[in-house]
């Protein structure tokens, strides 16, 4: 791990990695506006130098090392909206995109009440942010669709062992292995091959 220090502020590179962080102590917080709508996301076209979406504005004073997480954290003391224990905060930042001459999205990432996620760890620096962008939150509730779901837990598995859950497989294959009920787990190292003829030997042996 090196840290190299700028001003206030240090580097620190560790696993490939280089992270900001601030001292608060010394750094002046600056203002980040928030825009949100809940169920979506506001349409990059809702932002123009003369217009923004103002009617559901959430303003904090915070560091551009701050985290999703702790910026989640911020929001809810002052958005109810986003109080109850199963909603989800999507994150995109917005900024002006000086050959197009508009204002244009980035997503950040997502934050959960009830459960943590790899994401909570992004914080501003990550995404690029410049003090004046914006951030544009949309607020969901329930369970995120099971594309997102999937999506995560792929991420989450990439590059080591991976406990894979087939369910509905009954039958000679699940009595072969000894397992009872309609779930069984393989724990090991799942590539495309391996991915393929799984499926083949249970689509010619009717196991689904």
């Amino acid at each position: 791990m090196a840290a190299e220090a700028q001003n206030n502020n240090t580097r620190i590179t560790a696993g490939g990695k280089d992270k900001l962080v601030v001292d608060r102590e010394k750094t002046v917080p600056f203002l980040l506006r928030m825009f949100w709508r809940q169920g979506n996301h506001h349409r990059p076209d809702d932002y123009t130098p003369e217009h923004l979406p103002t009617e559901n504005e959430v303003q904090i004073y915070t560091w551009k090392d701050a985290t999703l997480k702790e910026i989640a954290n911020l929001f809810r003391e002052v958005n109810g909206e986003a109080n109850q224990p199963n909603a989800r905060l999507s994150f995109k930042l917005v900024y002006v995109d000086n050959l197009r001459g508009k204002y244009t999205f980035k997503d950040l990432g997502m934050v959960h009440n009830l459960t943590s996620s790899s994401e909570d760890g992004t914080n501003l620096d990550d995404a690029r942010f410049v003090i004046g962008d914006f951030l544009d939150v949309a607020i969901f509730y329930g369970p995120p669709p099971r594309s997102i779901e999937r999506r995560n837990s792929l991420a989450r598995d990439r590059n080591r062992d991976r406990l894979i859950e087939i369910e509905g497989m009954k039958g000679g294959m699940v009595e072969a292995l000894g397992i009872e009920g309609d779930k069984f787990y393989l724990n090991f190292f799942l590539n495309v091959s391996d991915l393929l003829k799984l499926y083949y030997q249970t689509q010619c042996f009717g196991f689904l």
